[in-house]
């Protein structure tokens, strides 16, 4: 079984470069060692710049970043898609493409914590 699956969508006209590359970024800095891919939704009325970006990174990174939809579809649609795409990893992130990850070895670091809690563990947010 591989580790993690993350879902992230680029659609907003208002998506920026800058926040899209930090995300990808740091995502292949931060992960730490472990099975991860990040399945990516392509709106289709992103600035061009951003959509040649994410074209480019996945070409570049083709074992970590796919995009699994080009299309306006909802949320709870791309979860879905990507929920049934990652049936064989462990755990599931489901992010924006403005976050930054700035925890190094994130990873491991909540599996961690999680272990440590002696029942089933459905859901977990992070505020910073």
């Amino acid at each position: 079984m591989k580790d993690v699956a993350i879902a992230i969508a680029v659609g907003s006209p208002s998506a920026t470069l800058k926040l899209v590359k930090n995300t990808f970024d740091s995502i292949k800095k931060n992960i730490g060692p472990c099975d991860w891919k990040v399945f990516i939704c392509l709106g289709l009325h992103i600035p061009n710049e951003v959509n040649k970006f994410v074209k480019d990174y996945v070409r570049e990174f083709n074992s970590n970043f796919e995009i699994l939809i080009e299309d306006e579809v909802s949320w709870a649609t791309f979860a879905n898609k990507v929920i049934e795409e990652s049936q064989d990893y462990k755990y599931f992130i489901m992010s924006h493409d403005d976050i930054e990850l700035i925890t190094p070895n994130f990873f491991s670091k909540v599996t961690k914590t999680l272990e440590k809690i002696n029942k089933q563990v459905g859901w977990v947010s992070f505020t910073d």
